[in-house]
């Protein structure tokens, strides 16, 4: 028979490997959707800004319904959360098959439903990642939140490759209805094995007062502003990298989307790395603030290999930089998530309201930047809004304002 200490390791290995996988199917959803544009545009006769338009929909149902999700999250559990958000979010992907189906397709009710899909889907951040700060303590919580995060770029990278291929072969229609019913088979997964522990077998947290509301938290605010900020590198590679690679740089498209493909999966790794190093360390703000000055540093370079018309650097240059910015998440979101661990829910809204809002926007301006000043405007912006990022971290560093202090322990 096993012992207690044995069946909440268990236990809690079991919720982060049922987050991981409810995280990665509905980032199959919001990267493979984009990434089969292209062929929704040929199909339907869409212009490329109904093909934005669509896109930002679902990032914007994220971000409206995030902080609302994660007050979900914490009055009424993660089961209910990320069951009721799996559920709904199958139904709202399969509510598009019909628009799909129609000949003469109705732009606007497929505007609805992929923003239906993103309002539904603001569920399984908050949800899984309430369980994580709630079962692992700060020695294995970085680990568990950047295992938990890296999902995301695998599970897009799987939707980018398996969502168009299922287009190609079978039709968007029929595409929709698979990734539906591959969400509802992830629903009854959950539903049958999604079991916290009793609140005695959980990790003891400490922290602020759960009485506090993390909307009303400087620390929240700041960390996931400073978050926000350095995902602008992230957005900016992931939606003109490839470009910038082969129309600056003069790559083949093939190696620009290789290129992609490797700064997904290495930033996606280095979540966990890093994670695990932030467990280790005094302090998760240090490898945040090295993390930022990278990736100033390195848009200040990319700044200035276009300038030079340094092809070779510029390659190099815009890859780490796209590394360096897909692999911060592990451990900001244990920082904020630990800020106020009982009402980690609504504060891991907080971020992710932010960061989806940075994914909406940074497509949306970058084209105008570049075509009035040009690729190394973009960069230099970059690298000062990373820069920013840097100055909020050190300040949380050097504060002495009440509860920073037990943040950077954590």
């Amino acid at each position: 028979m096993r012992d207690g200490t044995t069946s909440r390791v268990a236990g809690k290995w079991t919720v982060l490997f049922l987050g991981v996988l409810a995280q990665a199917i509905f980032s199959w959803v919001i990267s493979g959707v984009p990434v089969a544009g292209i062929l929704l545009q040929h199909k339907y006769d869409l212009s490329s800004s109904q093909i934005g338009i669509m896109i930002g929909c679902m990032y914007l149902g994220i971000a409206a319904s995030e902080i609302p999700w994660g007050v979900v999250v914490d009055r009424k559990g993660e089961r209910f959360s990320l069951s009721l958000g799996l559920i709904v979010t199958a139904l709202a992907v399969a509510s598009a098959v019909p628009v799909l189906m129609s000949v003469d397709i109705n732009a606007y009710l497929l505007f609805a439903c992929m923003l239906f899909v993103g309002i539904c889907g603001g569920s399984i951040n908050g949800a899984s990642g309430r369980a994580i700060v709630l079962m692992f303590d700060k020695k294995s919580r970085g680990l568990a939140m950047g295992i938990r995060q890296a999902a995301m770029p695998l599970g897009g990278a799987l939707g980018s490759g398996m969502v168009p291929w299922m287009v190609s072969q079978m039709g968007f229609p029929a595409a929709f209805v698979i990734t539906a019913l591959l969400i509802f088979f992830v629903f009854v997964v959950v539903v049958y094995w999604f079991r916290l522990p009793t609140k005695k077998l959980m990790v003891t947290v400490d922290g602020i007062d759960s009485a506090q509301s993390p909307l009303k938290s400087r620390e929240v605010w700041l960390l996931s502003i400073a978050s926000c900020i350095l995902s602008f590198p992230q957005f900016a590679v992931l939606a003109f990298g490839v470009m910038i690679l082969v129309r600056v740089a003069g790559v083949s498209i093939v190696i620009g989307t290789s290129a992609l493909v490797m700064i997904q999966l290495v930033g996606g790794g280095l979540r966990i790395v890093f994670g695990k190093l932030s467990d280790r360390s005094d302090s998760r703000l240090k490898i945040l603030l090295m993390l930022s000055f990278a990736a100033s540093l390195l848009a200040f370079l990319t700044y200035a290999f276009i300038s030079t018309d340094s092809r070779s650097g510029l390659i190099v240059t815009v890859t780490l930089l796209g590394i360096a910015a897909n692999s911060w998440h592990g451990v900001a979101y244990a920082m904020i998530g630990a800020v106020i661990p009982k009402r980690a829910g609504t504060a891991l809204g907080v971020v992710n309201t932010l960061v989806f809002l940075a994914g909406f926007g940074v497509p949306v301006v970058v084209p105008y930047i570049q075509l009035a000043f040009g690729w190394n405007v973009v960069y230099v912006l970059i690298a000062l809004f990373c820069l920013v990022s840097f100055i909020i971290f050190l300040i949380l560093l050097r504060s002495s304002y009440g509860g920073v202090w037990w943040c950077l322990r954590r």
